[in-house]
């Protein structure tokens, strides 16, 4: 596949880099050399961890309880999004994309849980979850500037990450790093940012996605997060929102585009 390389890209050549959630063809299974696109769990460093999962039985029973007999299945598509291959046969009806988080991508919930795949089956057509875990508002950018022309969406949903999140990129684009919780740069972003600055910050890239939206013809439909706030029931983490709040934010998105 050939993209012409423009703006965000030095050279054609790495631009398909652009397209993959985190900038490559996932994480390599050190064990098999392959691309693991199956998880049932995250791995070392992750919130969604096997071990932490054990741990929480013991410490939270009545929060764990309904996650015991209830496997989660992380299956990704080549570039590493939680949804079937856009560019492997071809929908012909009306098209959706999901941009954000982890909270979009639905870390700690069952794929039909998400906020992105339940607002799918409220639309008419397919709906492809693009949300990235500990992605930045650059990261929608990225994301529906590359894609929105190979996809052509009716819609475009964003479920805002944290303002003060950033991509980082190096290696003549072949690594795109996510500056989240838990990054060495972390801190020093929250501690030079400002709610002020954030707020402009966040203002740009939506500016900018809306841009990106209009020149393929897609409708922007963009709902904040109230960190904290919006958490009505937990996920099997224990950290991220569960599958009651997934449905309050598909709830919201439906009512947004049905004015």
């Amino acid at each position: 596949m050939s993209i012409k390389a423009s703006g965000l890209g030095p050279t054609a050549s790495n631009s398909s880099h652009w397209l993959y959630a985190y900038g490559k063809e996932g994480d390599i299974d050190g064990a098999t050399g392959k691309f693991p696109r199956i998880r049932y769990w995250d791995g070392k460093g992750g919130l969604d961890t096997e071990e932490l999962f054990e741990k929480n039985i013991k410490k939270y029973p009545q929060k764990m309880k309904p996650w015991i007999t209830t496997p989660i299945k992380y299956d990704e598509n080549m570039y590493g999004f939680r949804c079937p291959n856009p560019l492997i046969g071809r929908f012909g009806g009306q098209k959706y994309m999901a941009v954000g988080c982890s909270r979009t991508y639905g870390q700690g919930v069952l794929t039909e849980q998400s906020w992105p795949e339940q607002l799918g089956k409220m639309l008419p057509g397919v709906m492809y979850n693009m949300g990235v875990r500990g992605g930045s508002l650059e990261t929608c950018y990225r994301l529906v500037k590359w894609w929105a022309p190979l996809i052509k969406p009716k819609a475009v949903f964003m479920l805002s990450p944290a303002s003060w999140r950033r991509e980082r990129v190096t290696d003549d684009v072949k690594k795109i790093a996510s500056i989240c919780e838990g990054h060495d740069l972390a801190y020093n972003l929250k501690r030079i940012g400002t709610d002020d600055s954030d707020k402009v910050h966040h203002e740009c890239i939506v500016d900018a996605i809306q841009y990106n939206c209009d020149k393929v013809g897609a409708k922007l439909f963009v709902l904040s997060q109230y960190w904290g706030g919006d958490k009505v029931d937990v996920a099997r983490d224990l950290v991220h929102p569960g599958p009651k709040q997934h449905k309050i934010w598909a709830d919201k998105f439906y009512s947004s585009q049905n004015r």
